[in-house]
């Protein structure tokens, strides 16, 4: 695996899968922080598309519940 600590250490700061975790740090040159981001990014897609709130109030929830977006 081309980024395993990379995987890691994301993992650790976000609930991710490994594949999907895997494509985000790919599309990052293995940045972890800038994966991070695009994680939170297209959570916040997901939330504010199936319930219409605004992306800071998505954002805030997102982290209250520790990115669980059930």
């Amino acid at each position: 695996m081309l980024h395993k600590e990379s995987l890691n250490l994301l993992r650790q700061q976000i609930p991710i899968g490994a594949r999907h975790g895997v494509n985000l740090l790919n599309q990052t040159n293995g940045n972890v922080e800038q994966a991070r981001l695009l994680f939170e990014a297209e959570m916040i897609q997901i939330i504010t598309n199936k319930t219409a709130v605004s992306s800071d109030i998505a954002r805030k929830h997102l982290i209250i519940h520790n990115y669980d977006i059930a």
